[in-house]
């Protein structure tokens, strides 16, 4: 698609015509942060009649257009569909035998997906693309203090992402260019670094409440440690903000950890030990000796000591996490 036909998008933001499918969330605090920026927020579908009223009161748009997907995407320049990954490729299907593609654009906030999920409304004309928030979104009024300063993934049609980087820079976010081929990696980061962080911090809390601490007590002893270490990791970057035993090279400690994780929680015992040699490089960027790390490479490659019979099984460690 050449330029003439998305001509809107050499007009001034506050004479785009926005819509959104979903207003859930992602959907309504990004049409409320558009809105402030001074985007023309036209038009919102959603299954649910509360989310479209608590959007449109939230917009001081009380008589906004509430409609289906299809009148949505025929009254806006560029709709976003922010709805669960597994309507996305349907949803686009649909608006797209509408046969108003042309002169359209759409894009996703999916994280896990690319572009290419738009490709049926795509090949009816319309640009495509995704634009994603890396945060995570607990409420609407959450997701509207923090989606400023956060990072929004980009990708899609050449003519579509100068577009989609403004609005990320207009709501106060810092954009990152992806390639389509990009995505499913660039969401195993993220699911790595945020939600894999929940589950290490549950752990933690139920090796806590084994000793007697309860674990809402142990998880409250823990969350300060967290809250430092993201301090260093903004303050210090990497490897520079790793502490702790292995950044000191300091096997024995890590030989005793071992030893009791086996005895309690085999499990936790194997995830240890990995996560330990993929610690190793970063010691090894902080400045750690060859023997020191020699020594803790052996303990985390080393197979676990025999146990006895009284451990606790595998499921342990899960059945004791349903407790939260």
């Amino acid at each position: 698609m050449d330029n003439e036909a998305c001509g809107w998008l050499d007009r001034p933001v506050a004479e785009w015509r926005i819509g959104f499918i979903g207003a859930g969330r992602v959907g309504s605090a990004l049409a409320i942060l558009m809105q402030r920026a001074g985007y023309n927020i036209v038009a919102i579908a959603s299954r649910h009649r509360q989310h479209y009223d608590a959007l449109a009161a939230a917009l001081g748009k009380p008589n906004l257009l509430c409609g289906s997907p299809t009148e949505v995407f025929a009254a806006a320049d560029l709709t976003f569909i922010t709805t669960p990954d597994d309507v996305i490729a349907p949803l686009a299907g649909s608006i797209g035998r509408t046969g108003l593609g042309l002169g359209k654009a759409v894009a996703h906030t999916s994280g896990a997906l690319s572009s290419a999920a738009l490709s049926g409304v795509r090949e009816h004309g319309a640009l495509v693309g995704s634009l994603h928030p890396l945060q995570a979104f607990a409420s609407i009024e959450l997701a509207l203090a923090r989606l400023p300063g956060s990072s929004f993934a980009i990708e899609g049609d050449a003519i579509l992402v100068p577009a989609l980087t403004r609005i990320a820079a207009d709501i106060g976010g810092t954009p990152m260019l992806l390639r389509p081929q990009d995505k499913t990696l660039y969401h195993a980061a993220a699911v790595l670094a945020a939600n894999y962080s929940v589950t290490l911090a549950a752990i933690g809390a139920q090796l806590l409440a084994a000793i007697g601490i309860d674990p809402e007590a142990g998880l409250a002893a823990l969350l300060p440690l967290l809250r430092g270490n993201i301090e260093n990791l903004e303050r210090l970057g990497l490897p520079t903000a790793l502490t702790g035993p292995i950044a000191r090279g300091d096997s024995s400690t890590v030989a005793r950890h071992l030893q009791a994780l086996d005895q309690v929680y085999p499990a936790v015992a194997r995830l240890y030990r990995e996560l330990g040699l993929l610690t190793l490089p970063l010691a090894q960027g902080k400045g750690l000796d060859a023997d020191k790390l020699n020594a803790l490479h052996a303990l985390f490659a080393a197979p676990p000591a025999s146990t006895s019979d009284e451990l606790y099984d595998e499921a342990a460690i899960a059945s004791a996490m349903l407790q939260f």
